[in-house]
């Protein structure tokens, strides 16, 4: 008696208990969820070629900042010097500040010489005047006020390009100037003593700066930091943090001609500001 001839064993996807063949059968039934897949494949494939792995990773709270395609140039630093002086000027007698903002940039898509690159806000709403200083690149007046101005700063770089650009403007406030009572400030989240006053930096510049530092000096006064953790920030959600500041010199010396504070990582709608009080020098 012959023996029966041995069935083929079934290639792959013909066993109908693989799972190619299960996948097979699941996707003929339901043509619609192929539809759908199709699409989610093709809309992963988009983003990772147009944003870019660490882009979605910032997009989805992994990372820091947020995601900006084709941005012009990136800021590398800020830093804002002040120099304070208090006399007689012209009869009267004032306060003078005297601020300078040093950008340091580098440029990542580029921008023509004539571009309209940035816009500058001077503002102290508690000063008599904020007078206009020209700095290293031409700047087109947007609007003007007593106590703020902005404007609209314009200049082209290259990709890789580094530049260093300078700002400024002079704020002047009347004399005898004492704040005898504790007082909100600053969004009306921090509170100063008596005879404190306050500098800060917000970033309204849509990206991340690496690093901000605050310089004030007088030669007139004397300048002393105040409060156990005088530097802070102020996240954009409306909460103050006491850390990741440097300042100098230490808190506890007194009768110095100039005070700092620089903070890292300084992320879009953050400000950074420290607190301090003045006296005659000594």
């Amino acid at each position: 008696m012959a023996k029966a001839a041995k069935k083929p064993k079934p290639g792959p996807g013909q066993d109908p208990e693989s799972w190619p063949a299960l996948l097979w059968r699941f996707f003929a039934r339901h043509p619609k969820v192929v539809t759908v897949c199709a699409i989610a494949l093709a809309a992963a494939y988009v983003c990772v070629k147009v944003v870019g792995w660490e882009g979605i990773g910032q997009t989805l709270g992994f990372g820091s900042g947020r995601v900006e395609i084709e941005r012009p140039f990136e800021l590398l630093s800020v830093t804002i010097s002040l120099r304070q002086s208090d006399g007689i000027f012209d009869g009267q007698e004032e306060r003078h500040l005297d601020v300078r903002t040093l950008y340091t940039i580098r440029g990542v898509q580029g921008l023509s010489a004539t571009s309209d690159a940035m816009t500058k806000r001077y503002t102290k709403s508690d000063a008599r005047e904020v007078r206009p200083w020209r700095g290293t690149v031409e700047e087109a007046v947007k609007s003007v006020g007593p106590t703020n101005r902005e404007t609209i700063a314009r200049f082209g770089i290259e990709p890789g390009e580094v530049k260093s650009l300078v700002f400024g403007s002079e704020v002047v406030f009347d004399l005898p100037f004492t704040a005898g009572d504790t007082r909100r400030a600053i969004r009306d989240i921090v509170t100063l003593g008596p005879g404190e006053a306050w500098w800060g930096y917000p970033n309204h510049h849509g990206m991340t700066i690496p690093v901000v530092t605050i310089i004030i000096e007088s030669p007139t006064n004397d300048l002393e930091l105040t409060g156990e953790r005088p530097a802070f920030r102020v996240l954009a959600d409306g909460s103050v943090d006491h850390k990741k500041a440097s300042v100098g010199p230490p808190v506890a010396s007194a009768g110095t001609e100039a005070i700092w504070a620089s903070w890292r990582d300084v992320r879009e709608d953050e400000l950074v500001a420290f607190r301090y009080k003045w006296g005659p020098r000594k």
